[in-house]
């Protein structure tokens, strides 16, 4: 969804530090949504900039300056996102109608968190990515369930829905916030994306090491701004304690 969004991401090489910029001059007049461009893209690419559409449909919804108008689009997507990422991950060029309805649903879900903003886990993810080079959407891979049940208790009604949205949805909302962290670890799974850094080739006492400068990058994210609640650094130690994997 990059190309309808005003954001582009650079690395201080010499810190390690990813930096999010945001700037309507970067927003382009006009986007060509066109499936021939992405029919080729390998499994690997497919899964990884797959999952980053669902982290950014997840984590628009819930977002602090979401509106009626975001919370459409964020629907929509998720719902594309789960009917068709699993086929165009499996199927690759055989199968234009999946790869076109996950164009559209990337698309979609960078319409909404452009208005809406994003959270935590874009926020822990340039962190980690700028330190130790994972690509981004095998880190939201990794970190989106565990932020899902971190933020649940102040949205779980939105994550309700988007379950719902998703066709994995419950009778209560409490068994659908559940379904939907479930959902998304399977949906992982046959995408065959990582379940932990170590699993991502992140040696986990590296991770300790660097545990402060992780979680004051994390902080100073601007993503955090428009998390559904206020990050603080003991929530960030509790998500890598999840996450990290065994030494």
């Amino acid at each position: 969804g990059s190309e309808v969004t005003p954001f582009a991401v650079i690395t201080d090489e010499k810190t390690g530090v990813k930096y999010p910029l945001a700037d309507y001059e970067l927003l382009p007049n006009m986007a060509i949504i066109d499936t021939d461009f992405h029919m080729s893209a390998p499994k690997g690419l497919t899964a990884a900039s797959g999952i980053d559409a669902v982290t950014h449909a997840v984590e628009a919804y819930a977002a602090m300056l979401a509106t009626d108008y975001t919370d459409g689009l964020a629907l929509r997507s998720l719902k594309l996102v789960f009917e068709n990422l699993p086929r165009a991950y499996d199927n690759g060029p055989t199968d234009p109608r999946a790869r076109e309805n996950m164009a559209n649903a990337a698309t979609m879900a960078g319409m909404a968190f452009t208005q809406a903003g994003l959270g935590m886990c874009h926020a822990l993810s340039h962190s980690l990515g700028g330190m130790f080079h994972v690509p981004h959407g095998r880190l939201n891979a990794i970190l989106i369930p565990s932020i899902v049940s971190c933020n649940a208790h102040v949205c779980g009604k939105k994550y309700a829905e988007l379950a719902r949205a998703a066709g994995i949805g419950g009778s209560a909302d409490t068994i659908a916030v559940r379904n939907l962290r479930n959902g998304l670890i399977r949906l992982r799974r046959e995408l065959n994306l990582p379940e932990t850094l170590s699993q991502a080739g992140v040696d986990p006492r590296a991770v300790w090491r660097n545990v402060n400068e992780i979680v004051a990058a994390t902080l100073e994210d601007p993503c955090c701004k428009s998390n559904p609640m206020v990050v603080e650094g003991f929530l960030v130690r509790r998500i890598l304690e999840e996450v990290t994997g065994r030494v």
